[in-house]
């Protein structure tokens, strides 16, 4: 035998079985990493606009598919949202998986083409989808006791405007084109002024977020911003230093909080489930826990009266519902 053959033999015997068992731990390493993405009882997060989701059916894989409109950004959605869905999940026994959009008609779409089951919705989009009939009101959060919310127009601390009527001129920024507080008050605003809502501003953004809005105004980007007041004291309260920043200017009357909502045609046993757990998760220390990011005391059944100010907002805009 030659010393070639001798010496190929000897490197074989030796590194041989390290590839094969490299191999497997690669293998193994590799199962467990696709075994994890693809958990039953994952919390699964769709950021994607590339294609619609298919409708949901009962003969589905099972997983419930919850949307939240873009009232923050995603990453602070993700995190305020993220336990109550889990909670949903497990009490449903069921996965889920969290559907986020980058606009409020996005999510609209899906509800009216059924690709989600359940959506947090603001009011303005609800007012559209109601009118359309795609879906129906499951339930309304209750915030510090009260199931009503505001706009609240505020201006960077440096400007000196005091009133609405000062921001003639200015340059603002707005939520999302159908969200009440962000879009439609201000908008109404300046038609009650009796000026021209489309030339009121010197320029004006959309940001599709109320948290985003009121970073821009913080940050002198723009020089106000109307925003849902919920999220504005929220995150004061997460960041103090925003008061000496941002200054609110105006409140607006009180409307029907952003809803809950399902979409039209949900199996009838998943709805009442939904809406039974809902109303009830106040009264249990992991669904206390699940609403505790989100400032709710609750849950409670909502009134569709409660919407129709937002609808005449609307129709005054010329924005009539179809």
């Amino acid at each position: 035998m030659s010393d070639r053959s001798t010496s190929l033999k000897l490197v074989l015997a030796r590194w041989l079985p390290v590839a094969i068992l490299g191999g497997v731990i690669l293998v193994a390493g590799l199962t467990a990493v696709l075994g994890w993405r693809t958990a039953p009882d994952r919390l699964e997060v769709d950021l994607s606009r590339m294609s619609p989701l298919e409708p949901s059916t009962k003969e589905a894989a099972g997983t419930l598919r919850v949307a939240v409109a873009s009232i923050l950004t995603p990453t602070s959605n993700f995190r305020a949202y993220r336990k109550i869905i889990e909670y949903l999940g497990t009490q449903l026994q069921r996965p889920t998986e969290m559907v986020q959009r980058s606009s409020y008609a996005e999510v609209n779409e899906l509800l009216a083409a059924g690709g989600v089951d359940l959506a947090f919705v603001c009011s303005g989009a609800y007012v559209d989808l109601r009118g359309k009939g795609d879906v129906e009101l499951l339930v309304v959060p209750v915030v510090d006791g009260s199931t009503t919310y505001q706009s609240w127009i505020i201006v960077r601390s440096g400007l000196g405007a005091r009133a609405f009527e000062d921001l003639l001129g200015r340059t603002f920024a707005f939520v999302d084109p159908i969200s009440n507080t962000g879009y439609y008050f201000p908008m109404w605003r300046v038609l009650q002024l009796g000026e021209d809502p489309e030339r009121f501003f010197e320029a004006t953004k959309f940001t599709h977020s109320h948290e985003e809005s009121i970073e821009m105004v913080a940050e002198g980007v723009v020089d106000a911003a109307a925003v849902d007041h919920l999220v504005f004291e929220g995150l004061v309260e997460q960041r103090p230093e925003l008061e000496d920043r941002v200054r609110v200017i105006e409140r607006s009357r009180p409307f029907g909080i952003p809803p809950v909502v399902v979409r039209k045609g949900i199996d009838s046993e998943l709805r009442g489930k939904l809406r039974d757990l809902l109303l009830g998760i106040h009264r249990d220390t992991a669904g206390r826990q699940a609403m505790a990011s989100l400032g709710f005391d609750r849950f409670a059944l909502g009134r569709d009266a409660d919407y129709d100010d937002i609808a005449a907002m609307r129709a005054d805009l010329g924005r009539e519902i179809r």
